[in-house]
Order: structure tokens, then C-alpha cells, then sequence
């Protein structure tokens, strides 16, 4: 059994942590998550959401660097990915790049997570992407980010296990009532 540390700037003496255990337990389920979402994709989903490698697109958010990149490792295997550090950037990138989805920290400097989120719901172009917000602060946070329009908030530390099935089960979910061409005309 292994772990990935990454260390924690907002509060040092409470290191974010994955077991390496926890990356196998899920893959089965990833692989039947994945295979779901190609068939949505072939049966006739919008043609931004057909990506490279057929991989969904997802927009990782957070300002602390070793954060992103310890989210990255975990879902780079799952997913094509885009990142932002800051509100404004992750806006910006979701209205160019249409992601599946976006995982956004809730504390972040200029503008925290829930205005962005509220941002993006405002935005036509990015209303129907969801939103996965993460939080190390208290509950009361969570209904600020439902009510914000997020899609699923998760507390920090999350296993890599709930992040991939709120992610992809995130994304099933919008694929699935995202009008084809036929539907939409």
C-alpha cells in the first residue's frame, strides 16, 4: 500500500492525501464509466464534446500548483485535461473550451469558487457544464455551492475513488440531457 502526499499551503499541518490502493479498487468502474460515455458521445452528442482520444475534457481549478498537479496525475489517465489557478482564468478557458467538466477549488484569491461557479451558470455557453467543488472549510459552504449550481461538492481530502465517480457520473448525467441535433432543431 502507497500514498501521494502533496502539501497543503492553507493549512500546513494538514497534508492532502491519496492512497495508491484506491486508484485500482476504482478502475473497473472508470473503464464501464468511460465506455458509457463514448457510446453518448457516438449516439449523436453535440461535436465540441467529441475530443482528442475520446477522452471527456475536464477543467481543473484551484490555485494552490501542487494541488492541480496532484489532481492531474490521478485524472490525466481518465481524462484530457485543462487547468486554471485563478477565477477569471478558469471562465475564460470554460467559454473557449466547452470542457465536460469543471473541478474547482471553493477558497481561492480574486474569486472564490462559488462566484465562479455562479459566473459560469450565468454564461449561456457554460450553463449546462457541471460544476464538482472542493472544500476544506465548513458545511455551511455547501449550500452556498448548490446553490451556486453546483453539480457535487466534495470535502478535501477526496479519495480519488469519489472524485473519478462524481466526475464521470457528472458528465453521464449532462451528456445525457444535452439535446442532439435532432432534438435541438
Amino acid at each position: 500500500m502507497g500514498s501521494i502526499v502533496a502539501p497543503n499551503n492553507k493549512a500546513p499541518a494538514k497534508p492532502y492525501w491519496i492512497s495508491t490502493d484506491q486508484c485500482s479498487s476504482v478502475k473497473s468502474r472508470v473503464l464501464n464509466l468511460n465506455d458509457a460515455i463514448l457510446r453518448l458521445r457516438d449516439s449523436g452528442t453535440p461535436s465540441h464534446r467529441v475530443r482528442r482520444a475520446g477522452k471527456p475534457l475536464v477543467l481543473v481549478v484551484d490555485d494552490i500548483v501542487e494541488q492541480r498537479e496532484l489532481y492531474e496525475y490521478f485524472l490525466a489517465q481518465h481524462f484530457e485535461l485543462a487547468s486554471a489557478a485563478r477565477g477569471p482564468e478558469a471562465i475564460a478557458i470554460a467559454v473557449a473550451r466547452q470542457p465536460d467538466a469543471i473541478v474547482l477549488d471553493v477558497e481561492m484569491p480574486e474569486m472564490n469558487g462559488i462566484e465562479v461557479c455562479r459566473r459560469l451558470k450565468r454564461h449561456k455557453e457554460t450553463a449546462a457544464i457541471p460544476v464538482l467543488m472542493l472544500t476544506g472549510t465548513p458545511r455551511d459552504v455547501h449550500a452556498q455551492a448548490r446553490e451556486a449550481g453546483a453539480a457535487a461538492v466534495l470535502e478535501k481530502p477526496c479519495s480519488v475513488d469519489a472524485l473519478l465517480e462524481h466526475i464521470l457520473g457528472s458528465i453521464i448525467t449532462a451528456q445525457a440531457s444535452t439535446p442532439t441535433g435532432d432534438e435541438a432543431a
